[in-house]
């Protein structure tokens, strides 16, 4: 008992183990349901519903969220039916709902619904159903719906998924390590180190290293040879075991199997099969097949094999030798030498 006013005497009420006693207004200190204190694992819990299981120093508010054994260190702050699984030391959850943290230490999720993290240094900001499975080390998804990061190999480190919806980083064992998405929907780097894919909706970037995507829609760079390769936007092109090289956009074009190539645009255009160092400015159904350092402008052309140093303006054309150009009609309104000697004039 102790003093309370002119009565001299204080009674208790709600006098329950681990229940936080508080001031009334009057001459009662009531112990808190709500709001309870266990010495034994040096452990808070305000609200309702919540399981804290032998985890040490931690603390869990909001209603129906459960802490496991030997999660310490470890905080959920608030709202409902969040967990921190056992052997999770070092985790918070601030909020949201049905979120969970798994196998790993060193974790967080900030709020939404819905999230998994088990990889340890890894962080879900918020957002729906997105996960971070177990050997992601020092992974990030900020926001977004049905993201993922996933191995079946040894550890993956420091993927970053900003946001959007179903994007993937998916790993084996080979590797999946630094790669970044940023937005967009269904795109996918599967197997590969240090490539960027900035947004768009179904584009991939598989078993290679050094890769960007900017955007577009089912773009695809891919093959262990295609390293330091760029596709810009547009739809359906592929860059396959061509190592630097670029296509800024366009539909349908593809560079295969050789590196140093450009394409600028257009359609159903093809740099393919050791063509290293070949450009396809743009137009519609172009091909350079084996010619290196070979060029072409117009539509329906084709460098054929072996013609290398070959150039292409204008259309319907196939060349017949390399180191040369080949156009359908030239206009000029100055002059032309020829052979450093004879000059026509216009």
């Amino acid at each position: 008992s102790g003093s309370s006013g002119s009565s001299g005497a204080a009674t208790i009420c709600s006098n329950t183990n681990n229940y936080v006693l508080t001031a009334t207004g009057g001459a009662n200190i009531c112990g808190e349901q709500y709001f309870q204190f266990d010495s034994g694992i040096r452990g808070i819990k305000v609200g309702q519903l919540h399981t804290l299981s032998g985890a040490t120093y931690s603390s869990v508010l909001g209603s129906g969220n459960t802490m496991a054994a030997c999660s310490n260190y470890s905080s959920i702050l608030g709202g409902q039916t969040n967990q921190i699984l056992s052997l999770n030391c070092n985790t918070t959850i601030a909020g949201g709902n049905s979120n969970r943290a798994g196998l790993g230490n060193n974790q967080f999720i900030g709020s939404g619904t819905s999230n998994h993290v088990s990889g340890s240094y890894s962080s879900i900001v918020g957002g729906s159903s997105n996960r971070i499975c177990e050997k992601q080390s020092g992974a990030f998804i900020g926001g977004g719906s049905e993201n993922k990061m996933c191995c079946g190999g040894g550890t993956q480190y420091y993927n970053v998924i900003v946001g959007g919806c179903k994007n993937t980083i998916l790993g084996n064992t080979g590797g999946c390590s630094m790669n970044f998405i940023g937005s967009g929907q269904a795109n996918l780097i599967q197997s590969s180190t240090w490539s960027v894919l900035g947004g768009g909706c179904n584009n991939t970037i598989i078993n290679s290293q050094y890769n960007a995507i900017v955007g577009g829609r089912a773009n695809k760079i891919g093959g262990s040879c295609g390293v330091h390769s760029f596709v810009g936007a547009g739809c359906d092109n592929i860059i396959c075991n061509s190592c630097c090289s670029v296509i800024t956009g366009g539909k349908s074009n593809r560079s295969c199997t050789s590196c140093y190539s450009f394409i600028g645009g257009g359609e159903n255009n093809c740099v393919c099969t050791n063509a290293g160092r070949s450009m396809i400015v743009g137009g519609n159904s172009n091909s350079i097949a084996t010619a290196l350092d070979s060029g072409i402008m117009g539509y329906n052309n084709t460098i054929s094999s072996n013609h290398n140093c070959a150039y292409i303006v204008g259309k319907n054309i196939t060349t017949t030798v390399g180191n040369a150009t080949y156009m359908n009609n030239t206009i000029i309104t100055g002059s032309l030498t020829v052979g450093n000697s004879t000059q026509l004039s216009t």
